[in-house]
């Protein structure tokens, strides 16, 4: 038969007089009172850096909330990443992110990068490259109205100040005030003073050839569809533009039945247009330049000769509209998590710009 030791607890009562009888002196300590959440009747705005601007408000009540519920929708985002909507397509992802509560002012980056004649930012995903990239292409790029008219910009008094429409001016309002602004030579001569040309390549995956050019199509026309404008213009009046072959591109209903030499030719035909329109040359700027070599390398499916066509035609658009146009295209920049750029242009021109977060 097995022995059990039984564990017998002391009751109190026992304790005390055990304690009591063999003059030992001990301490009662009382039972540690819980922690109380501290909750600030604060909420910095790290939009600005001045005290000034350091807006106040009144919290909920802590009684019955959650801990996530304490905090506010948008410096619960700006904390947890895992949390953060994307921004919807009415705009533009550096606008989104500008209008949260914590910002950090990178537009002196903007400088660098322009220095740069062809940049290619590389960079781990999840890292700001297209949220730099819309900073930097909203910096720069032309804006106009609906009709198509320039919102021009002018010195006076050695500010900077729209002429008529300066509420209808959002780039205007995001830098303003910002570091950039207080170079004021560079923000006169360049702020808004560019045609623009934006393709972002992360449509542009499959496992076969024919996959990869329905990619493209899609994203060639995303580049025309953001310069609808174009459609009023007197331009199509000269015997060198033919507005069939822009609503081509343009056009909904006709953009999916593209050949191939009109996929090849598509974004230096846009470049021209550009150029032509606004008599100055075009600021190129390609998001997620290696998603498809990376489609084409990753995909174990994919028939070598696909894979060798689909890096000729990428060669191709890519060499032609940043090298072969040196006319129209006055600077680019893209951005990869690979270092691609010989790859896809043909060359080593690209120079790799240093990214700085």
């Amino acid at each position: 038969m097995e022995l059990r030791s039984a564990k017998r607890r002391m009751p109190e009562n026992e304790a005390d007089e055990i304690i009591r009888t063999s003059n030992i002196t001990t301490t009662r300590f009382p039972a540690p009172k819980p922690k109380r959440r501290k909750t600030s009747n604060y909420v910095v705005n790290y939009f600005t850096q001045t005290p000034s601007n350091t807006k106040k408000t009144t919290l909920p009540p802590t009684k019955g909330r959650k801990r996530s519920d304490l905090m506010s929708e948008s410096t619960r985002a700006a904390i947890y990443s895992e949390n953060i909507n994307k921004p919807d397509s009415s705009c533009s992802v550096y606008d989104w992110y500008y209008n949260q509560t914590f910002y950090v002012d990178k537009t002196l980056l903007i400088k660098e990068l322009f220095a740069i004649h062809h940049a290619l930012i590389t960079a781990p995903s999840r890292f700001g490259k297209s949220l730099n990239m819309d900073m930097v292409r909203r910096f720069f790029e032309i804006e106009v109205d609906e009709d198509g008219k320039q919102i021009d910009h002018d010195v006076e008094e050695d500010e900077l100040v729209l002429k008529e429409v300066q509420s209808q001016s959002k780039n205007f309002k995001l830098f303003h005030g910002k570091k950039i602004s207080s170079d004021k030579e560079f923000m006169f001569k360049h702020f808004g003073s560019y045609p623009t040309i934006y393709v972002d390549f992360t449509r542009v995956n499959g496992s076969n050839f024919e996959q990869i050019l329905d990619g493209l199509r899609l994203v060639i026309h995303r580049a025309f569809r953001k310069h609808a404008y174009l459609k009023k213009s007197d331009l199509w009046n000269r015997e060198e533009f033919n507005k069939n072959t822009f609503m081509k591109y343009f056009d909904t209903d006709q953009y999916e039945s593209l050949s191939l030499a009109q996929i090849k030719c598509g974004l230096v035909f846009l470049s021209e247009v550009l150029h032509a329109y606004y008599g100055k040359k075009v600021f190129v700027f390609i998001d997620e330049f290696d998603i498809p070599v990376n489609s084409m390398v990753y995909e174990d499916d994919m028939d070598p000769e696909d894979r060798k066509e689909t890096l000729k035609v990428l060669r191709e658009i890519i060499g032609d509209l940043l090298k072969g146009s040196e006319k129209t295209v006055e600077r680019s920049l893209s951005n990869a998590c690979q270092q691609l750029g010989g790859i896809l242009s043909g060359s080593a021109n690209n120079t790799v710009a240093p990214y700085y977060i």
